[in-house]
């Protein structure tokens, strides 16, 4: 993505990554950080650049910090300071009249509502941007600034070109983009100071495929301040003791995730990709495959923006490195433990079978097969594992029937029967005395 001027135009393909547009919101402490997702799908679904629009709420109010603003003083929400209402759609709006200012301004219900209201000024056909063809960054704010356009319009440039810059020059941007390089600010240890540690070693690009995803284990209470999550389980790291019983005591050289990514779905490059990690306890996967770390334990689920970026993350990975869908992993299929958790039904098999949809469902570690859709919804509602048992496979296709085998049923799927006999069970004592005739 090249720089652009005051003559580029307003309306535009996204310039920036959704996790850059997040990391600025974050930084900045803005109340809004927590939607930036929500915020930059509107902007880009009405096909215009989430760069262009992050800077002028660095304009109007400091990403909506600034405690001397109309909008901390009006409380309006709003992301434009706006004095009108164009969008004919929104409801729940007033105007509201800033002591200070002497003027009017909109008190929107939401702030996405104020950023819908402004998307539709600069397309309406009965606004002056549309009648008057000013569809340059500096033709509008010519209009928008009421006489600080050019001031205002350089303003703008410089910030989005800036975040141009930082994505271009990210680490491992053909990779992945958007990457916010954290390497140098977590715990890690120097060969130099004389510790058994490691592993130290390094695999190149060209050698490395698969996918191994992780979670934290226990539940994560401070899940909105990732870096200080990612600090401390890297100072755990550091200090745990990786070797095996009985063996002299090996420390790690850092944490052992490359990517992590945050519940707003910024995703932070934690080590180099090129880095052998001691992360899921087998071989080759330690030494070639990537780690990816989600921040969550218990019971706890990934956000929305956590599995769109997670999603993201694997697609770059896998294009990059030739790695097949059966080599995205879920931590436990490679080693007992309960990690990844949730991820596994809310993520790994649902990325596995080629789902863009994560349905619900459960995967059970006890057989290593996950039972999802119509499946969950008949064992958990007639019984579960008392009437059916566990999972013995997977769905599977049987003479163009989708069946799943339990420990004491068949499950068949019947899509043109009328609810609720979609699912039905398999007669297996009629299926046993077949067999046995035949065989007598």
């Amino acid at each position: 993505m090249s720089t652009i001027t005051t003559e580029s135009s307003f309306i535009a393909p996204a310039r920036i990554s959704r996790a850059t547009f997040g990391r600025v919101l974050h930084e900045a402490g803005s109340p809004w950080a927590a939607r930036a997702g929500a915020i930059y799908e509107t902007i880009v679904t009405a096909g215009q650049d989430p760069a262009v629009w992050l800077a002028i709420c660095a304009e109007e109010h400091s990403y909506a910090t600034n405690r001397g603003s109309v909008l901390w003083r009006n409380d309006t929400r709003s992301w434009t300071n706006a004095r009108t209402v164009r969008d004919p759609s929104l409801t729940g709006w007033t105007i509201v009249r800033d002591a200070v200012r002497g003027s009017d301004y909109v008190r929107y219900a939401d702030v996405l509502d104020s950023v819908r209201d402004g998307l539709y000024r600069i397309t309406d056909p009965d606004y002056r941007y549309v009648r008057e063809r000013r569809h340059s960054i500096g033709a509008v704010f010519a209009i928008w600034t009421e006489g600080d356009g050019a001031r205002y319009a350089e303003s703008v440039v410089r910030r989005v070109n800036g975040w141009i810059r930082t994505e271009q020059d990210a680490p491992y941007a053909d990779i992945v983009s958007g990457l916010v390089d954290i390497r140098g600010h977590l715990p890690r240890r120097d060969r130099s100071d004389g510790v058994p540690a490691g592993p130290y070693d390094r695999r190149p690009l060209s050698e490395k495929r698969g996918v191994v995803i992780h979670y934290s284990g226990q539940a994560v209470t401070n899940r909105a301040d990732t870096r200080a999550v990612l600090t401390s389980e890297a100072r755990y790291h550091v200090d745990r003791n990786w070797a095996d019983p009985g063996e002299r005591a090996l420390r790690g050289d850092g944490l052992m995730y490359h990517i992590a990514i945050g519940d707003d779905g910024t995703a932070y490059l934690c080590r180099d990709l090129e880095a052998v990690l001691w992360h899921c306890g087998a071989w080759p996967q330690n030494a070639l495959a990537l780690s990816v770390h989600i921040p969550i334990g218990g019971d706890q689920h990934a956000t929305s923006d956590q599995l769109a970026t997670l999603r993201r993350v694997v697609d770059g990975w896998r294009a990059a490195t030739s790695t097949p869908l059966n080599e995205v992993w879920g931590h436990q299929e490679l080693q007992p433990t309960d990690c990844p958790g949730t991820l596994m039904a809310d993520f790994v098999i649902p990325y596995r079978m080629g789902s863009r949809v994560v349905t619900d469902g459960r995967w059970f570690t006890e057989t290593g097969c996950h039972v999802g859709g119509a499946f969950w919804a008949y064992w958990r509602e007639r019984g579960g594992l008392p009437n059916f048992g566990y999972p013995l496979t997977n769905e599977r296709d049987e003479s163009g029937m989708t069946v799943q085998y339990f420990e004491r049923a068949v499950f068949e799927w019947h899509p043109h029967n009328p609810d609720p006999y979609k699912v039905l069970l398999r007669r297996l004592g009629a299926d046993a005395l077949a067999r046995m005739e035949v065989s007598s």
